[in-house]
Order: structure tokens, then sequence, then C-alpha cells
């Protein structure tokens, strides 16, 4: 989990936030497949001043 808040002064005081988690998940504890949650949220009053959120589920392998 990261969280990212930042603030710039330009006609006033304007902000930017990113938000963003990620959960792992190994369904069997001896396997190496896993399942991976992504989430974010992102709002810049610099560029588009509206919350931007995406979400995304990933598949894969860990490489030892």
């Amino acid at each position: 989990m990261t969280n990212t808040y930042t603030g710039a002064y330009v006609n006033g005081i304007s902000t930017n936030n990113i938000f963003s988690i990620a959960l792992k998940v190994f369904p069997m504890n001896n396997q190496r497949l896993f399942t991976s949650l992504n989430g974010q949220t992102i709002y810049n009053e610099l560029r588009s001043p509206k919350v931007n959120n995406s979400i995304s589920m990933q598949v894969g392998v860990k490489l030892d």
C-alpha cells in the first residue's frame, strides 16, 4: 500500500494524490502460482480535477 500526496502553489494551492494497493494471494501454500489484485486512485488537480480509478487482476508464477 502506498499513498503519495503533493501540493503546488499555482494561483492557489493545487493538490495531487495517488493511492495504490496490491494484494497477492497464493491459493496453495507450496505452489508458485498466485493471483494479484491491484487498485489505484489518482486525483490531480492541476491536470484534471476529477478522480481516476483503476482496478486490475493478474495471474502469475513466482520465480525463485
